[in-house]
């Protein structure tokens, strides 16, 4: 057998037949023919990773020359450019038939579904049967090989007749920014072939770009559009929120409102004119036109800023955001991760190479005092398609009577704030303050406010790792430095470093673990080469966001700190993969001995209490009470469940313990949970810091609550049982 040495796949036999010589086969010919076999294997090893390599090289140049000049993704119609996609789709996985179908922009099933193929067009007036409805419901990508009854799942009546049988793909093409909103699907067709699982993964990956292009593509067109989803959008909140389209040449598109209330312009003169000649027209604050030219020229978005505006009814103050539309390539598939330098964090003002500005959106609220805006109106500022942004700036009071309430360890920031973004930031915010990492790092309030709105919107939502658990965990954090000893062992620079990692920690996290990312051969484990890959994913997409000009909390830092604090942050974070529990448990007992009160002695001993300390935050929920333990023992089960039903539909191999059928599972779950991985940890945390001794009380409790309940369930389903 020939076998890939690095997984150990069989890959070939090799076959001896007939000695020459006519002799038997012999203990030296076969040790012979067992190194030509380990010698074609590594042979059909490498022969099949060029042809991979081959593959993705090909990926790449399509998924570029869709970015391209010659194919304006966002003002393309949307005929052309699905009939775009479906072309090259279709080449590359060599399906003979391709189409795409995209959801009515109301996301009503009656109102309409299209589907494009490559040479025609077709509307439904209701969800599309077969594969491609069946995957627009669920989400869920779907493969059927061998179908004989086409009429059942083919969901477009093509003019050429069909053979039979036929193997169907259907992915769902979902919105890049809420993986939980669908916007339509892609149908593969495919005569006398099997779709095989090297399709499958080009599909996929064709998938994650072709999402970015449609949602793109269908938010701009429905911005620009008078009777699209911007006017309906905010039909019921326009007194609150007031949204601007501009194009790429500044000239105005459409608004949800009579731009004559604020702007003293009429329409008809706006869309002939750049939005320079009116602002200044009407005397706002200078800095309101500064930053749309500065958008235009960074294609960065400027966030929560405030303007004047001078009318002939009187003055108004407002609120504002201004949001580039971009048409951007994705850089990341034209380069590996060995290729990427050491960030500066300092923004250049200057847009990457390929990226181009279509547009802008300049959404404004009133302030309260205005006369326009109801009571509490500055509040609910949520603009969309913007960053979700806090006010620029938190009143003492309401900073002392939050950290007040957050330095319990008995604080519930689900119960707080729930998943409400704003608020979420806000208690985060509390916590830069208090701990006077404000002050000492000279950290603008606007920043800080950019970079938790951005760090929120990072984060994406699912059930456990959501930004709440992001927050929770900052929580503990904010706890550890400021309630107890542990914040006299650390000095502002590791403060610093260790609540911003512990807000970035589960960034982008997909809602699974590394297996997964692993076994299914994502672009993730193919970048970071299948070792910490979601913990490296979260590393690298935090820093990208602080490596923003606007975002850059670092920015008073020397090069010799940022350097330090880049080192503390990255560490602390991969540390939280548990594939590297064990070692770091067995570190930590080699450095104190169990020590009470252990103090670091040097750097090194200072970077590893900060990685038991994030690590700690991050297993902190069986050491809480009751009501926030179980809270979240339920959220992550339900992400684990969902992770086992997608590798059990894909054939992947999955972990029995993460399946929890019911209430008893689950508590076995717990159970087992606390006493192999939780107890371990956190008895030797205590022992190090005794202070902390009131969370082991809490995780025996919860153990003890948990062992209760199996003990009642399983009574309960053995009397239930049938005779």
């Amino acid at each position: 057998q020939a076998m890939n040495k690095s997984n150990g796949d069989f890959m070939a036999v090799v076959q001896a037949m007939n000695k020459s010589n006519e002799e038997p086969f012999n203990g030296d010919d076969e040790q012979m023919i067992t190194a030509i076999a380990e010698q074609a294997g590594v042979a059909l090893n490498n022969a099949a990773q060029h042809a991979d390599e081959h593959a993705h090289s090909v990926l790449r140049g399509r998924m570029l020359e869709l970015w391209s000049p010659k194919m304006p993704v966002l003002t393309t119609e949307t005929e052309s450019l699905c009939r775009k996609l479906t072309a090259e789709l279709h080449e590359l996985v060599g399906a003979e038939e391709s189409s795409i179908f995209l959801c009515s922009t109301s996301g009503q099933p009656e109102l309409g579904h299209t589907a494009y193929t490559e040479k025609f067009s077709q509307t439904f007036d209701c969800l599309p049967f077969g594969a491609a409805g069946k995957v627009m419901e669920t989400k869920e990508q779907l493969r059927l090989n061998g179908v004989d009854d086409v009429a059942a799942f083919v969901s477009v009546s093509t003019p050429r007749k069909r053979k039979q049988p036929v193997s169907l793909l259907c992915l769902p093409v979902l919105n890049a920014h809420d993986q939980l909103k669908i916007v339509g699907a892609i149908e593969l067709v495919g005569f006398e072939r099997e779709f095989s699982d090297g399709d499958v993964k080009i599909a996929s990956s064709f998938m994650i770009h072709a999402n970015r292009v449609l949602t793109a593509h269908l938010t701009y067109k429905n911005l620009s559009q008078g009777d699209g989803l911007l006017q309906r959008a905010f039909h019921a909140s326009s007194d609150v929120q007031r949204a601007i389209v501009f194009d790429e040449k500044g000239r105005f598109v459409n608004a949800n409102y009579d731009i004559e209330t604020i702007y003293d312009v009429d329409v008809t003169s706006a869309k002939v004119s750049n939005y320079a000649d009116w602002i200044t027209a009407m005397s706002a604050d200078e800095c309101l036109r500064d930053d749309l030219d500065n958008a235009y020229k960074t294609c960065k978005p400027v966030c929560n800023r405030q303007a004047r505006f001078s009318r002939a009814d009187g003055a108004a103050v407002g609120n504002y955001s201004v949001v580039p539309l971009l048409d951007v390539p994705d850089n990341s598939m034209t380069r590996s991760a060995t290729d990427e330098k050491e960030p500066q964090l300092r923004g250049s003002g200057v847009p990457a190479p390929g990226v181009r500005c279509q547009g802008m959106v300049l959404f404004v609220s009133p302030t309260a005092g205005d006369g326009s805006a109801s009571p509490g109106a500055a509040a609910e500022n949520r603009p969309l398609s913007a960053p979700q942004v806090m006010p620029s700036d938190l009143e003492t009071d309401k900073v002392a009577k939050l950290a007040s309430e957050m330095k319990s360890w008995d604080y519930d920031v689900m119960a707080a704030a729930g998943r409400d973004p704003v608020q979420l930031q806000t208690i985060v915010s509390v916590m830069y303050h208090d701990l006077r990492l404000v002050d000492r790092w000279s950290i603008q309030p606007r920043v800080l406010g950019n970079f938790l709105s951005a760090a929120c919107a990072k984060y994406r939502n699912v059930p456990f790792h959501s930004f709440t658990h992001g927050a929770t965990v900052a929580h503990i954090m904010y706890y550890f430095m400021s309630q107890t000893r542990i914040g006299e062992c650390l000095d502002a620079l590791h403060k610093l470093a260790m609540i911003t990692a512990a807000v970035c920690h589960d960034m982008d996290h997909p809602g699974h673990t590394n297996s997964y990312e692993v076994n299914s051969g994502s672009m993730l484990s193919m970048r970071y080469n299948d070792r910490s890959v979601l913990e490296n994913h979260h590393t690298a997409t935090s820093w990208s966001i602080l490596r923003q000009e606007e975002c850059n909390i670092f920015a008073t830092l020397s090069a010799a700190e940022l350097k330090q604090i880049r080192g503390l942050f990255v560490s602390s974070i991969l540390f939280t993969d548990m594939a590297e529990h064990m070692s770091l448990l067995n570190k930590f007992k080699e450095v104190n001995k169990e020590t009470p009160d252990w103090e670091p002695s040097n750097a090194d001993e200072c970077k590893l209490m900060c990685n038991v300390l994030l690590h700690s935050a991050d297993l902190s929920n069986p050491a809480r009470p009751w009501r926030i333990a179980t809270t979240w023992a339920h959220l992550v089960g339900q992400e684990f469940n969902n992770q086992v039903k997608k590798e059990k539909e894909a054939n992947l191999p999955y972990a029995p313990f993460m399946e929890t059928n019911n209430e008893l599972e689950h508590c076995k779950g717990e159970v087992g949970f606390i006493k192999f991985a939780i107890k371990p940890w956190w008895s030797h945390v205590v022992a190090v810091f005794p202070y902390l001794n009131f969370a082991f009380d809490n995780i025996n409790s919860n153990q003890e609550r948990y062992e209760e309940n199996v003990k009642l369930l399983t009574d309960t389903t053995a009397t239930q049982a049938p005779p």
